[in-house]
């Protein structure tokens, strides 16, 4: 009884803070940390080639990146860099090499001449059995390779910086300010919180932000509270555009459901959906609401932005945009077990709130039954312990 009575004070406890901070949620005003973007699109939503087109050609190279944006005028173009040994930029997501080259090993231990003799191309493949690239002179693209080829065009860049030291950070910010303006042109994203954070300290709000995993579940997390307004007054909001992953679920969506939703109504900060590869999917999340779509085959989702008459129907079909194309399969962030087909029918039918309340009940209702678990288990070993003494006593 005094179990179930304490369980019963631990969710009241719990429903009476909830009530409170939804409370406050609706009454506070949610804050932007910059004052305008610096970084602008000229039309929504924004079609971004993910690692430059990685379902199209070599990702992260110059190659996939100029395909991307002088075939399909793609308006963002979406990459990772990593510091060599000798302090350069190149442009690659893994820390190591084996995955997409035909080295192995990791960036910072190799100087970029070396980087350079490296085969780019070396494992990408449309049906995982042939390798039409290896030995096609793809070599490893240079930050300042990708800089000199879309500086001053129509095209902006995300540039995601993986390394973990503030000299990568330090670094950066020189390269960048070697191109006049380019802060209207590029949008910096640190996957390592303590280097986005130390970015900002450097630049202030001289330079477009996107945000970081941590950024992202953290808003994600108090977007499934209902408390997103909230964190935006205690937390005032850093990035101009913000990504987040498209959940394939038909009852259940991030940003209809308001999981993200204070961003794009109340804060001015575009949302955009990543790693979109099938082309209902794409339709879907347009529709939805999304200002982008981030995508490995910016081929497909050029069409289907013609389509929906986003897009004019002109693709420039040169020789040197001649590209591959890896199924859409291959590369979709896919949600089709069991557990997400659950979490899809609750979330078509509960409110975000009722089931955030409930999911977060569940490991509460299993920490307290353990807990009565050992206690029980305790208060038996002490009524033995305490039955000896008594017949020791009794014997004495």
């Amino acid at each position: 009884m005094r179990m179930i009575s304490f369980i019963k004070s631990v969710f009241i406890t719990t429903a009476l803070i909830y009530g409170i901070l939804l409370l406050l949620n609706a009454i506070v005003k949610p804050k932007n940390g910059w004052d305008y973007h610096q970084v602008e699109y000229n039309n929504f939503p924004v079609l971004v080639a993910h690692r430059g087109g990685r379902g199209i050609y070599a990702e992260n190279t110059l190659e996939a990146m100029r395909i991307s944006y002088y075939k399909y005028h793609v308006d963002l173009l979406e990459c990772d860099i990593q510091m060599t040994k000798d302090n350069k930029f190149v442009l690659l997501h893994d820390y190591w090499l084996n995955r997409t080259t035909n080295i192995k090993g990791q960036v910072k231990d190799f100087t970029l001449a070396e980087l350079k003799k490296v085969d780019a191309g070396y494992w990408f493949t449309e049906d995982g059995k042939t390798y039409p690239l290896r030995g096609k002179g793809i070599t490893m693209t240079t930050l300042n390779e990708l800089l000199d080829e879309f500086y001053g065009k129509d095209v902006r860049i995300s540039i995601e910086l993986k390394d973990k030291v503030s000299a990568s950070v330090d670094m950066l910010v020189q390269e960048l300010k070697k191109y006049p303006n380019i802060n209207k042109q590029v949008c910096i994203d640190c996957s390592y919180h303590p280097m986005q954070v130390y970015f900002r300290q450097q630049v202030g709000n001289m330079f477009c932000t996107e945000n970081d995993e941590v950024e992202g579940l953290s808003m994600g997390l108090a977007g499934a509270l209902g408390l997103s307004r909230l964190y935006y007054f205690l937390n005032p909001n850093n990035v101009e555009y913000f990504f987040a992953p498209y959940l394939s679920m038909k009852g259940f969506d991030i940003l209809t459901d308001g999981f993200y939703k204070v961003l794009q109504d109340e804060l001015d900060t575009p949302f955009m959906y990543f790693t979109v590869n099938n082309e209902v999917e794409m339709a879907r999340a347009i529709g939805l609401g999304a200002k982008g779509i981030l995508t490995d085959r910016p081929d497909l989702a050029h069409k289907v932005f013609v389509a929906l008459g986003l897009r004019n129907d002109v693709v420039n079909n040169t020789k040197e945009n001649e590209h591959y194309h890896v199924p859409s399969a291959r590369t979709s962030w896919e949600f089709s077990n069991q557990a997400m087909k659950v979490l899809e029918t609750a979330g078509g039918l509960l409110p975000k709130e009722v089931l955030t309340f409930i999911v977060i009940s569940i490991p509460v209702t299993i920490l307290l039954a353990i807990y009565s678990i050992i206690a029980f288990i305790v208060n038996i070993l002490y009524c033995i312990l305490c039955c000896k003494k008594s017949k020791k006593n009794k014997t004495n």
